[in-house]
């Protein structure tokens, strides 16, 4: 549970300047943004004093649904340039000393951004008169969100200076670097895996995996089995004896007796001595319906059967309402075969 700090008076702007939706809390007061304050009883006659001194709009909200009782809720904006706040008020002062903050889709750590998601310049602090510059092309100011958008057709792979100018003075300036191609780090060392998931040292397969990139040199598409790495996570006394369970009768392997299946895609595993439990490991509950087609032989159609119907009260359905729903059709379809 996140806790927020014990404070009588509380910020909260547009959060698109952090991405993120409806309002977010600040700690210090943006000269050009609107803001909502929330404030303790005791505090309001104060705050009301101030806004009528340093705000071009200062007005209560009478709707406070949803605050604690007694608190009281404003609407503010255009806070002038030097408002000084004190002791309790002193999240109400401006600073004019500006923080320049670059928000986008980094490559790497530090200020190296992809070319397709290039930063917006977002100011903290500063008196609102401030504007905001790339390689000499003024940036456009999105006034909902209290963020510079840079021009676009900036160049890539070189170092591009961002100046924040009030009126004729520079008063800040940052650099950063926009890629549109960037090289995978560390892909030599990614892990060797064979189609099941598991660590393979055999070089004819090279699927080597790096983050979110396979290497193009497998010798076919790659499609690993979650019931393997299941059967990797299971404990020492489940790994007797699993079956593996299909959606059609007759799909069905007794591991590690047998090998895993590599024609049909396991649902269920079911590790069991005197009794059993029923692990989902299928591919997605659209792909996992059973089917009551089968062209198997007979011995492994039985088995199928034996493990869903006459086992069935000797196996603990899934906790999971879904898929204890799947497991009972699972059920039905056995008692008929």
């Amino acid at each position: 549970m996140v806790r927020l700090r014990a404070q009588a008076l509380r910020l909260f702007v547009n959060g698109r300047a952090e991405g993120l939706p409806d309002l977010v809390e600040v700690f210090r007061l943006p000269a050009d943004q609107e803001v909502f304050l929330a404030c303790a009883a005791d505090l309001w006659p104060k705050v009301e004093n101030w806004g009528s001194q340093n705000c071009a709009t200062f007005e209560r909200i009478e709707n406070t649904s949803g605050l604690r009782e007694g608190w009281f809720l404003a609407r503010l904006k255009g806070v002038r340039p030097g408002s000084v706040g004190d002791g309790e008020l002193a999240a109400l002062s401006i600073s004019e000393r500006i923080r320049v903050k670059l928000r986008g889709l980094r490559v790497t750590r530090g200020n190296t951004f992809f070319s397709f998601a290039p930063p917006v310049v977002v100011l903290d602090g500063g008196d609102g008169s401030e504007s905001v510059f790339c390689e000499g092309r003024q940036a456009q100011r999105d006034e909902e969100a209290a963020v510079f958008a840079l021009p676009a057709g900036l160049p890539v792979d070189q170092k591009l200076s961002i100046e924040i100018r009030r009126r004729d003075d520079t008063v800040a300036r940052r650099s950063f670097v926009l890629r549109e191609r960037f090289d995978w780090l560390s892909v030599s060392s990614g892990g060797r895996l064979d189609r099941f998931g598991c660590n393979s040292d055999d070089s004819d397969y090279p699927a080597v995996v790096c983050g979110a990139m396979v290497n193009e040199s497998a010798r076919e598409p790659l499609s690993f089995s979650r019931s393997a790495l299941l059967l990797e996570q299971m404990r020492e006394t489940d790994r007797d004896r699993v079956f593996l369970v299909g959606r059609s009768p007759g799909q069905i392997t007794k591991w590690p007796a047998e090998q895993i299946p590599e024609k049909w895609d396991p649902v269920w595993a079911v590790p069991i001595r005197k009794r059993g439990r029923a692990v989902y490991c299928g591919l997605g509950i659209d792909l996992s319906t059973p089917d009551p087609h089968t062209d198997a032989v007979t011995k492994r159609i039985r088995m199928w059967k034996d493990v869903l119907w006459h086992w069935r009260k000797r196996i603990a359905e899934p906790t999971h309402p879904m898929f204890r729903l799947l497991w009972r059709e699972y059920v039905e379809v056995a008692r008929h075969v």
